[in-house]
C-alpha cells in the first residue's frame, strides 16, 4: 500500500505541488512514529476492553476505515494504460530473503542464538544473489522486475538508497530501545514514555511547516544540514542519559528530543523527493518504490539490529543508561559519515 502513495503523487502531481507533497509524506513518516508512541501509552494506560498492550492494534481498524472511504471519495483513477504483470517470483524471492534476514535477528538473541538462526542468516546471501539472477534475466527479457538493475545502476538512486538505509535503520533502532529504556530503569509508564517522544514530533512539525521552503532554497543541502543538527541532538541525548540516567523525565529529554526531531525531519523531509527527483521520469515512480521498500525493511531491521545490540549492552555493567547512550553515540557517528555521502547528490 506504502509505494502507491508516492506513485499516485507522481501520477497527480507535477512541479511544486509534487515536491511539496512529497515533503509532507515525508513527516508525516516521522511525525507518526513518534505521535504514535503516544497513541499507544494512552491506549494501554486505559485498558480497553481489558486487553492491556494488544488495544494497540485496534487503532489501525477505524484508521482503515476512514482511509478507504477517503480514496474511495477522494483519490481520481490512476491506472495506467498498459497494466505491466506483477513480479510475482520476485516478490517472494524478496519475501524469503527478508524473512531469513530479519526473523533470526530479531528472535536469536532471546532463545540463545540456536544453530537455526546462524543457518537462516548464512542462507540470506545465496537468497540475494538468486534475487538478483532472476532481477537481472527478467530485465533482459523485456519483464517488469520488481526491482530493476537498470535503476539501481543510478548514481542518484544508489546515493539515495545508502542514505535511507542510514537513516530507517537507526530510526527505527533508536524509537524501539528509547521505549524500552524509559519504561525500564528509568520507570516510566508508556504514556510517559509517550510523551517524552512529543518534542521529537514537535521538531517533525516545524520541518513541515519550513521544510519544503528550505528545500527550494538548499536542494540536497537541507539533507546534510539535517545529519549535522539529528547528530547534535543525539551527542545530548547520549550526554544526558550518562549524567542524570535514571532520574530522567519528559522534561529532562525535551532539548535534545526537540533538536534530533528537527535535524531527522530535514533529513526525511527531501530525501525521497530530491533522489526521486534526479531520477527520469520514466523510472521515478519505480525509484520511490523501491525507496519505500528499503524504508519499512530498514525500519524493521533497525528494531532487530539495534534492539538486539542494546539489550546486550543493557544486561551488562553498562545498564539502560549506558546501552541507550551508546546507541544514541553511535547514531550521532553515522549521522557524520553520512554528511560526505550526501554532498554527491545534486
Amino acid at each position: 500500500m506504502t509505494p502507491q502513495v508516492l506513485a499516485s503523487i507522481s501520477s497527480l502531481l507535477t512541479g511544486e505541488h509534487r515536491a511539496r507533497a512529497m515533503a509532507m509524506f515525508g513527516v508525516a513518516g516521522g511525525a507518526a512514529a513518534a505521535l504514535g508512541q503516544i497513541l499507544g501509552g494512552v491506549l494501554i494506560e486505559a485498558n480497553v476492553f481489558d486487553l492491556g498492550w494488544r488495544s494497540v492494534f485496534l487503532v489501525n481498524v477505524p484508521v482503515g476505515i476512514v482511509a478507504l472511504i477517503a480514496a474511495v471519495k477522494l483519490l481520481p483513477e490512476t491506472r495506467a494504460h498498459n497494466a505491466q504483470r506483477v513480479d510475482i517470483v520476485g516478490a517472494a524471492l524478496l519475501a524469503l530473503t527478508l524473512v531469513l534476514l530479519l526473523l533470526p535477528l530479531t528472535e536469536g538473541r532471546p532463545l540463545g542464538w540456536p544453530l537455526w538462526t546462524w543457518v537462516s542468516l548464512a542462507a540470506t546471501i545465496p537468497a540475494v544473489a538468486l534475487l538478483g539472477l532472476h532481477q537481472h534475466r527478467s530485465e533482459k527479457a523485456g519483464r517488469a522486475p520488481l526491482i530493476p538493475p537498470t535503476v539501481l545502476r543510478l548514481r542518484a538512486m544508489r546515493i539515495g538508497l545508502l542514505l535511507a538505509v542510514g537513516f530507517f535503520t537507526t530510526f527505527g533502532g533508536f524509537m524501539f530501545v528509547f521505549a524500552l529504556a524509559t519504561q525500564g530503569e528509568a520507570g516510566m509508564s508508556p504514556l510517559e514514555g509517550g510523551l517524552s517522544l512529543l518534542p521529537m514530533a514537535v521538531g517533525f512539525l516545524i520541518t513541515s511547516i519550513y521544510g519544503p521552503r528550505l528545500q527550494q532554497r538548499y536542494g540536497a543541502g537541507l539533507i546534510l544540514r539535517g545529519w549535522i543538527v539529528q547528530s547534535v541532538g543525539y551527542a545530548v541525548l547520549a550526554v544526558v542519559a550518562l549524567t542524570v540516567w535514571p532520574d530522567v523525565t519528559p522534561w529532562t529529554l525535551a532539548i535534545p528530543m526537540l533538536i534530533a526531531g528537527f535535524g531527522s525531519g530535514l533529513v526525511m523531509v527531501p530525501l525521497i523527493g530530491v533522489v526521486v527527483g534526479q531520477v527520469p521520469p520514466a523510472q521515478a515512480g519505480l525509484g520511490s518504490g523501491i525507496l519505500l521498500t528499503s524504508q519499512q525493511t530498514c525500519l524493521a531491521l533497525g528494531a532487530a539490529t539495534v534492539g538486539t545490540a542494546y539489550l546486550s549492552l543493557a544486561g551488562t555493567s553498562w545498564g539502560q543508561g549506558g546501552a541507550l547512550a551508546a546507541v544514541a553515540l553511535a547514531i550521532t557517528a553515522i549521522s557524520l559519515l553520512m554528511t560526505p555521502v550526501t554532498a554527491k547528490l545534486r
